[in-house]
């Protein structure tokens, strides 16, 4: 009888917490760190038209009206009259110069011609110059934009009047996020991607490499226009056998029967100072000499990461899941065309630290680096802390290195990896930069799950900066605090034990903050005389310092479940969001 009354009170227990929800009251912003995605926070607003015509304006002779058409509802109709004084429909949003976005529309062209456009922001490019007449189609292209500020999209004609319905339009950084659950669409950019940095000069990694190869894959960033060796198979003169590219094109010399993909998309054109996921199928090559940044008489000035060499070439369905999974490997879809037998080389290139790239295939193929250096927290390419890895020491230096794909519960070197554990797994290479938000009013609540490495640091969980405060969250001598700029002091709370997960609640009222682990106050009530309000945060890091790059206080740890508030949550409010998240934080 008794062990059913306790089965009983240990199944209503785990029925309560599984029924438990986040409070959404107030919620800023919700950053789960469970997946990732590789295009940022929406920039357009009321893209999808469910608000009418609203956040859109009218310019010359045009016309928009919302309603239903061929199947769909809430679809922009648009009239362009007259093009000589370049009527059209806009609207403003931010960007930043050098940054890559994607342009998605899907439309329907009655009459004339359609383009989406810009003002000045953008290098100067027609998105979608011609479509066809009579049918719903989605249109995708990507530019670059060559200020910093607040410009314009426009939807308009093209040298002639025209009427075309648009059922969403869709403008989205190229980079990688960790989604807002919160629904308010502020997202948390990621910075922990690691590469190496040849300066053109003298850098390369060499490697006694002679297997027969029929694809290389691996993510580029040219830092010059000139001719740029990526990876080198080979031969000189004549019999060169290369990679390379040469102003913002993808070249190859000495393979034959090449077919070249940028971002999931057949072609060989590159942006110069921009990472981008290249693919390269060749006829057999064996490799009599395989380097990294050279080929005989040049060095190439470029930036690399996440080389793959297959025996076999990468079908098209292959290449856009490998470009759309970066955390992952083409072998991990489902019903691929090659199998993990193919990979021949896989050098992520995540070390960190070191002169030897290590190849993660299991072919042993180790290279030796030649004065190249690592560049950390980059965004875009495969994020560390998005996967599991281990922290192994071979030589003096300790390396990064991720789970060797024949046996993932291990890297290369034999050592157990750390589990994501469906977290921000961060080991002091970064972390996530969320868009700038304002806090409405003095109050606000934060809460995070974080599990310790090392708490032995001065270490950041979370640095939020406006223009009027700075609010950071992390380790103070070895304690749980909280620092405030304004009054230039850090605020104990006391300690916490590594390795387990805790569940962290601040609380925020305009003079004084609190702590809570658990549901259980730490360290007493904090009173701030100079008062706090960190309004609208100009920048904001997790598991970093604000001020980006600089990385002196990067956590070692696992972040979860991070949200704000903009509001300070009752003690019920506190123990409801631990129970929500209890049972996913228990290993």
């Amino acid at each position: 009888m008794l062990v059913n009354i306790i089965q009983n009170t240990i199944s209503s227990f785990r029925s309560a917490l599984a029924a438990a929800e986040v409070i959404t009251t107030n919620l800023k912003m919700w950053l789960g760190f469970e997946t990732s995605e590789t295009l940022g926070r929406e920039e357009v607003v009321n893209g999808d038209f469910s608000n009418g015509t609203s956040d859109w304006s009218e310019e010359g002779s045009s016309s928009i009206s919302v309603g239903t058409y061929e199947g769909k509802t809430d679809v922009a109709n648009i009239n362009i009259l007259n093009t000589s004084t370049l009527s059209k429909i806009e609207q403003a949003f931010d960007y930043v110069n050098g940054q890559t976005y994607q342009v998605s529309v899907e439309v329907y062209l009655v009459s004339g011609s359609f383009r989406v456009d810009s003002r000045d922001g953008f290098v100067p490019v027609d998105f979608v110059s011609t479509t066809t007449t009579g049918s719903w189609q989605t249109l995708t292209a990507t530019i670059t934009a060559i200020q910093t500020g607040t410009d314009v999209v426009w939807l308009r004609g093209v040298n002639e009047v025209s009427q075309f319905y648009v059922n969403s339009i869709s403008i989205k950084k190229l980079t990688q996020i960790t989604p807002d659950k919160s629904g308010n669409n502020n997202v948390g950019e990621l910075f922990t991607g690691k590469a190496l940095d040849f300066d053109g000069n003298n850098d390369t990694v060499a490697f006694s490499f002679t297997t027969p190869i029929k694809s290389a894959v691996f993510w580029l960033n040219p830092l010059d226009t000139g001719y740029e060796n990526i990876i080198h198979f080979g031969g000189a003169f004549s019999g060169l056998k290369s990679i390379r590219s040469n102003g913002n094109v993808i070249e190859t010399a000495g393979l034959s029967s090449v077919s070249v993909y940028v971002n999931g998309v057949q072609t060989t054109s590159v942006p110069v100072n921009q990472w981008s996921r290249v693919v390269v199928n060749f006829e057999s090559v064996t490799p009599s000499e395989l380097k990294f940044g050279y080929a005989p008489f040049a060095y190439g000035h470029i930036q690399l990461s996440d080389v793959q060499l297959y025996n076999e070439n990468l079908s098209a369905d292959d290449i856009a899941y490998d470009y759309a999974n970066p955390q992952n490997l083409v072998t991990d879809r489902d019903n691929p065309t090659i199998a993990l037998s193919n990979l021949k080389g896989y050098w992520h290139l995540s070390e960190g630290a070191g002169s030897i790239a290590y190849d993660s295939s299991g072919e042993g193929n180790n290279g030796t680096i030649n004065g190249a250096t690592y560049e950390p927290a980059q965004p875009r390419i495969p994020q560390l802390g998005m996967m599991n890895w281990a922290k192994s020491t071979p030589v003096a230096d300790e390396v990064t290195l991720i789970p060797n794909p024949n046996n993932t519960s291990q890297d290369i070197l034999g050592n157990a990896v750390r589990d994501r554990l469906n977290s921000f797994n961060l080991g002091k290479f970064g972390g996530a930069r969320p868009d700038a938000f304002t806090l409405s009013g003095n109050q606000a609540t934060i809460q995070l799950w974080f599990k310790n490495v090392n708490s032995n640091d001065t270490l950041y969980l979370a640095d939020l900066h406006s223009a009027t405060d700075r609010i950071v969250i992390g380790f103070n001598s070895s304690q749980l605090s909280v620092f405030h700029e304004t009054t230039n002091y850090w605020f104990n709370f006391g300690t916490i034990t590594d390795g387990d997960w805790n569940f962290a609640t601040f609380t925020f009222d305009g003079t004084t903050m609190k702590c809570f682990i658990g549901t259980t106050q730490l360290g007493g009530t904090k009173t701030i005389n100079t008062g706090i309000n960190i309004g609208t945060t100009t920048d904001f890091g997790i598991g970093m310092n604000h001020s980006f790059p600089t990385r002196t206080q990067d956590y070692n740890g696992h972040i979860s479940d991070f949200l704000i508030y903009d509001r300070v949550l009752t003690s019920d409010e506190i123990e409801n969001n631990y129970n929500a998240g209890l049972s996913a934080h228990t290993n």
